[in-house]
């Protein structure tokens, strides 16, 4: 299908991953977006992630990757629409400081952060 089809949610997910504070963080200032604001908006899309994928998906919540701006914003997002119990999960990534380019992790922390998030994937959807 060409890029202008939309997506009908026939198939549900088992799992989403939603990987967020990266370059979106960028946009806060030009957005007027500040921490209760972030909170508000991924509350209302987490919600519509879960109503398009149904109760049964696992929904994933990845954050620190690049910066920790909004970790707060979206612990509280995930505390607001059930967290766990109503299976949502968050994977905070460990930031390291070397072989950083412009706050962006090198090919070595995605590799590490790739082992470390299919481990966390496999654990939440009880995979062996």
């Amino acid at each position: 299908k060409n890029s202008q089809t939309e997506y009908n949610f026939e198939r549900k997910a088992d799992a989403v991953i939603i990987n967020i504070g990266t370059n979106d963080y960028n946009q806060r200032e030009k957005l007027g977006l500040d921490a209760n604001k972030f909170a508000s908006i991924y509350e209302e899309f987490l919600r519509t992630v879960r109503e398009k994928n149904g109760k049964d998906c696992k929904i994933i919540l990845v954050f620190n990757v690049m910066n920790d701006t909004f970790a707060g914003a979206i612990n509280l997002a995930f505390k607001r629409v059930g967290g766990e119990d109503a299976d949502y999960y968050l994977f905070k990534a460990e930031r390291t400081t070397h072989e950083r380019g412009n706050s962006h992790p090198s090919i070595n922390e995605n590799k590490k952060y790739a082992e470390k998030i299919g481990d966390f994937i496999k654990e939440v959807l009880e995979i062996q």
